[in-house]
């Protein structure tokens, strides 16, 4: 028979003073078990646990969620009918014998978590304690186990007020006092023989979630759905990186393998399932296994109403990061109306199919689930990128002079204020206000609000790009691509500021990845044409636009690339001023051309019209090859208008094109 892993909520139970209330009298003892067996029982099988171990005096039982295993242990504590008892409460991986007995690690922790109680308590560790919300605990610190190399942050309940822990802080100590003393020789010894030491894998665990096999035909995205919230939630995961959804949706039929996820993900876990929506329940079955191997390293079987959807992800997602040695840091979602939640499904679905126009359509669906259910904050999050986007297509069919307003905003700012208040611990909510503040031109608010995003796992390319900060926004760039390596567009936005910063190779490698990925893309195409240009291979980028169908295209960046690549003539600076002073041609895209071209005195003319309706694009004037507009005073000029100046000198930190060029010394004070 194979042997069966998994993870478990184990809890030891031990009756304090057995051996002396024995010695005294053996009968009265014995009766004291007996009563402390029938309360177990009675607390636990309506939890769905059971005893699969006992020892005279001690019991091992297994629960099936660590909240449960927290309750049990409370009521268990507030039993005035059986003597003092110590408990145990750990999550952790224990082997499923044939007879249905438990052993393993997870077993040994919980027994060991158990011998350090006092009577009237339990020691609980954190990988059972996040699971439960609003229990009052006592934080002990950080202990290590006996005959155990880790160590375990413990908590205490049931402790009394002044209550002392002495099992607990001995540990403590000595676990400190051994380590002082053989840091040193411990240190020498394992670097030159222990080659799979801690330190030699410094780079966190990558998990991918592919898609989960869906057995209701009625609802064929709800396993995707699925999916997709638990790449949300586990993205949370401190110590874990997980690959983004582009990139893990698209290894399906026969390409979704663990070998594949390492080859083309650079994953090391999988995680793969299957789901099945009944009218009055929620299945999911879950498998982690390691990659490229495909060994399972733990499976289990969900079960809930559909209104407990996100505490069913919610619990997945934390035993799957106890699996991998990683935690989980937010609070557990809360109960979710079902009418809301199938308008956040429908609304997620449509957002991932969606094409330019249909944002309306999809905050409609967010809203509607709000309205339904007003704590559903992984709906509020998403309705603030929602109604931003809303907000970016009023711009875009406003024309040339169409700018973002306060008003046009506010539903955004809105929706995001609603879904930190909610749960601090989101990045897409900051994330959405540091965009729409960029828009608004308030920089300061975009940095704070930058900030607390990037803390919480978001990231920040666009908002460092805007402010002249490239090579923050390079690195940024280069983790998307690395947790998103099979998205076309991830991969065109690293080749466009690999050219920012100047670096021909990158933007090339970065320009062919997107192309390849996305053929028929037109951004990824021109990004490779300029890539293919900047290397002198005008042949090749000629045989592309070709290919595109550019060469019968009479737009303004059409005709410049195909002069770029050595067919037509250049364009004239009088057409391009022209165009732009009509209204024809967007005021950064006539400036970027006649950078291009090298006529700085036309371009610098054009910024004195450089308003706010182009604020969004102002990154394209900090690029390396651009100095020369950077020398003329409509650039300061522009950046006096925008408030990025004063940006700069107040936060102290200033673009990265000042630490080559003079052009800046002047502005600092």
């Amino acid at each position: 028979m194979a042997e069966i892993r998994k993870l478990a909520t184990i809890m030891a139970i031990d009756v304090a003073g057995y051996s002396r209330a024995a010695e005294k009298d053996d009968g009265a003892a014995a009766a004291g078990v007996a009563r402390t067996r029938a309360a177990i029982n009675a607390i636990i099988e309506p939890m769905g646990g059971r005893v699969f171990n006992t020892a005279g005096d001690g019991f091992m039982i297994e629960l099936p969620t660590a909240s449960a295993g927290v309750d049990a242990a409370i009521l268990l504590l507030q039993q005035a009918s059986v003597p003092s008892l110590r408990i145990g409460v750990h999550v952790g991986e224990v082997i499923v014998t044939e007879s249905g007995d438990l052993l393993g690690h997870g077993v040994n922790v919980a027994a060991r978590l158990q011998q350090m109680a006092e009577p009237g308590s339990a020691i609980i560790s954190q990988a059972a304690l996040v699971q439960k919300a609003g229990v009052s605990a006592r934080a002990l610190g950080r202990v290590r186990l006996d005959k155990m190399k880790e160590q375990q942050e413990v908590f205490a309940l049931g402790a009394k007020p002044g209550q002392r822990f002495p099992r607990v802080f001995w540990r403590r100590w000595r676990s400190a006092g051994i380590g002082a003393a053989a840091v040193l020789a411990l240190t020498i010894v394992a670097a030159s023989f222990w080659p799979d030491a801690p330190w030699r894998h410094t780079e966190p665990p990558r998990l991918a979630v592919l898609r989960f096999e869906n057995s209701d035909e009625t609802e064929p995205a709800f396993g995707e759905e699925v999916a997709d919230e638990l790449i949300t939630e586990l993205s949370r995961v401190r110590g874990m990186e997980v690959t983004a959804r582009a990139s893990s949706f698209s290894l399906s039929g026969d390409r979704a393998t663990p070998a594949n996820a390492a080859r083309e993900l650079g994953a090391r876990f999988v995680l793969m399932g299957s789901v099945r929506r009944l009218p009055q329940a929620i299945r999911v079955h879950a498998d982690l296994a390691e990659a490229p191997s495909g060994r399972v390293i733990w499976t289990h079987a969900f079960e809930g109403r559909p209104t407990e959807a996100f505490l069913l992800q919610r619990e997945l997602a934390v035993q799957v990061a106890q699996a991998v040695g990683a935690r989980l840091s937010a609070p557990p979602p809360h109960q979710v109306d079902a009418d809301a939640y199938q308008n956040y499904v429908q609304a997620r679905e449509l957002q991932t199919r969606s094409v330019q126009g249909n944002w309306r359509d999809v905050r409609d669906l967010y809203r509607s689930a709000v309205d339904r259910d007003p704590s559903f904050v992984q709906a509020w999050a998403a309705l603030a990128r929602a109604e931003a986007n809303v907000a970016n297509e009023a711009m875009d069919s406003g024309g040339p002079d169409a700018t973002y307003t306060p008003q046009m905003v506010a539903p955004a700012l809105a929706a995001a204020q609603r879904a930190i208040s909610l749960d601090d611990g989101l990045a897409e909510p900051y994330m959405v206000r540091s965009l729409i503040y960029s828009w608004l031109g308030d920089w300061r608010h975009a940095a704070t609000a930058v900030r607390a995003g990037e803390a919480r796992g978001g990231h920040a390319a666009a908002f460092y790009r805007a402010v002249g900060y490239l090579h923050e926004s390079l690195r940024a760039r280069h983790e998307a691509v690395s947790l998103d390596p099979l998205s076309a567009d991830e991969w065109t936005n690293l080749a466009f500021t690999c050219e920012y910063v100047g670096d021909d190779a990158c933007q090339l490698e970065a320009a062919q990845r997107a192309h390849d990925l996305s053929p028929d893309d037109g951004t990824a195409a021109r990004g490779l044409v300029r890539a293919l240009v900047a290397h002198n291979r005008q042949q090749e980028a000629w045989s592309l636009i070709q290919h595109m169908h550019w060469e019968a295209k009479t737009d303004l960046t059409s005709r410049f690339l195909r002069w770029k690549a050595g067919h037509g003539q250049a364009l004239r600076v009088a057409e391009i001023q022209a165009a732009s002073d009509s209204g024809h041609e967007y005021i950064d895209t006539a400036v970027g051309l006649l950078a291009d071209m090298g006529e700085w005195d036309a371009a610098a003319g054009l910024l004195d019209h450089w308003g706010p309706p182009s604020r969004s694009y102002i990154f394209g004037l900090f690029r390396a090859q651009w100095a020369p507009l950077r020398r003329k005073p409509q650039f300061w000029a522009l950046m006096q208008r925008e408030g990025l100046l004063a940006f700069w000198r107040a936060s102290g930190h200033w673009p990265d094109f000042c630490e080559n060029e003079p052009v800046c010394t002047p502005h600092r004070t």
